[in-house]
């Protein structure tokens, strides 16, 4: 593993040439950014009940 790793930043990339397969995995995000749900909507039903986090010792 690279050190930029480590700190959470990105090692590599690859770089797509084949309009086809861009164009597949742009319509891919966007289906996912249309089928989620508000941020506010998701955290009053999934986080604002939740009990608040317990710190123990190790």
């Amino acid at each position: 593993m690279l050190a930029a790793e480590l700190q959470g930043a990105l090692g590599e990339g690859w770089r797509w040439l084949d309009p086809q397969l861009i164009a597949h995995g742009q319509a891919f995000i966007e289906s996912l950014y249309h089928d989620g749900e508000p941020l506010d909507v998701f955290f009053a039903r999934a986080v604002a009940p939740l009990q608040p986090p317990r710190l123990t010792a190790r």
